[in-house]
């Protein structure tokens, strides 16, 4: 639209290993690909910085439970909860589904950013990405 610019940054964390991550626990994302002039930073292995502004956040993930239970991940940005960026699947028995999440994440000063598993039981996720754009 006339009047608007393009950021162009974005990043990509991702984990293709299984990793079992015990409820409330925060997932090892340690490879990345990020394309961003300072608005959004690696964070360690576990997420990344995100600078004040609006962000286009997704993940997904192949997840298992070992027994009946939930499938499930939410964002964390700040170390505190987003209650609208939340995905949980319930298993009657032990499974396996691919779980996405998108959500827009506004912070209003740099603030990390990660995903944790959320569902209330250890569960492996494999494959898992984290694709952040910002939006403005």
């Amino acid at each position: 639209p006339a009047g608007t610019t393009a950021t162009n940054e974005n990043a990509m964390l991702y984990n293709t290993d299984a990793q079992t991550i015990a409820a409330g626990g925060t997932l090892s994302l340690p490879a990345n690909s990020i394309n961003s002039t300072g608005s959004i930073t690696a964070s360690g292995t576990t997420g990344v910085t995100l600078a004040a502004g609006q962000y286009l956040v997704t993940f997904v993930s192949d997840t298992n439970v070992a027994a009946a239970g939930t499938l499930g991940a939410s964002l964390e940005l700040g170390g505190a909860a987003l209650p609208y960026a939340v995905t949980a699947e319930t298993q009657d028995a032990a499974g396996a589904d691919r779980i996405t999440l998108t959500a827009i994440v506004t912070p209003t000063t740099a603030q990390p950013l990660t995903v944790i598993n959320s569902s209330g039981s250890s569960n492996t996720y494999t494959n898992s990405t984290l694709t952040i754009v910002k939006l403005a």
